[in-house]
């Protein structure tokens, strides 16, 4: 499980709860079943409505983003491709073969089934690319559920607390003050569900889906270029001092494609 994830879900309750009793609330108070079941139902019921089955579906395997995904290891993936490499250039590119089984990234297992398909370089590159978008696709469905609920959760708490109001507002007139103000506190739930639900699970849960698909884009990155290389036969060392260039590059936030356009560019003025 996510440590980060669940962790950070517990202290955040537990923190909102501790605060509210610190100012002498009480736990009780904090449940309403109604409130819950406007907020929750609309929530529910609105998200449903934005989006079409199989992106429904899907919310299984965003929580599993969320809670269970596994770090991805950029580094692991770089030794792993130059292991490749290497067999590839000691006992010929059929050789990768056997190895298309053993292979945990399922990018680098389609990589080289391409490979021993005998597709060009062109077509490989096109087809993990489209894989790639597809996965980050994938994710991002995932995440527009979550962030529409996110959105939807704090406005169905202010239609609660509107519909809990009328009923206060309606019995005026027979209501002392005492039971007034508890009437009004209590149709105020509904309101803090609506925002509890969308900043503590929603919108969370949508960014860390958003964030893994962005992780996952970046790790796609360098098993393409790793495939192409081994394809084109490349010196597994030169190959793997090439991605982790390009790995560090990115953990830095160096754009490369924009220093290699100002690199041409200033050869291009220097020749003039």
């Amino acid at each position: 499980m996510d440590i980060m994830s669940a962790g950070g879900m517990i202290f955040a309750i537990g923190m909102l709860i501790s605060a509210f009793l610190l100012e002498g609330g009480s736990f009780g108070k904090l449940l309403q079943p109604t409130a819950a079941m406007i907020v929750l139902g609309g929530t529910i019921g609105a998200t449903l409505t934005s989006f079409p089955l199989k992106d429904i579906k899907k919310i299984g395997k965003a929580l599993k983003t969320v809670f269970f995904n596994k770090p991805i290891d950029q580094l692991g993936i770089i030794d792993r491709l130059a292991e490749l490499g290497d067999k590839a250039r000691r006992s010929g590119i059929l050789s990768l073969e056997e190895e298309i089984p053993k292979q945990d990234n399922e990018l680098i297992k389609k990589g080289l089934e391409l490979i021993m398909s005998g597709l060009d370089k062109d077509l490989v590159a096109e087809t993990l690319m489209r894989q790639s978008e597809i996965d980050e696709a994938d994710l991002h469905s995932c995440a527009a559920v979550w962030e529409a609920a996110g959105g939807y959760s704090p406005t169905m708490g202010i239609v609660g607390t509107v519909m809990g109001l009328v009923s206060v507002l309606g019995g005026l007139a027979t209501a002392g003050m005492e039971k007034l103000g508890e009437s009004i506190s209590v149709a105020f739930i509904a309101t803090l569900y609506g925002i509890f639900f969308a900043n503590i699970f929603y919108i969370p849960w949508a960014t860390k889906i958003k964030t893994c698909a962005k992780k996952q884009k970046a790790a796609d990155e360098l098993v393409i270029e790793g495939i192409l290389s081994i394809q084109a036969g490349e010196n597994p060392k030169v190959m793997k001092d090439k991605l982790s260039y390009e790995l560090i590059a990115k953990l830095s936030g160096v754009n490369l494609e924009a220093k290699e356009a100002a690199a041409k560019a200033a050869k291009a003025a220097a020749k003039e």
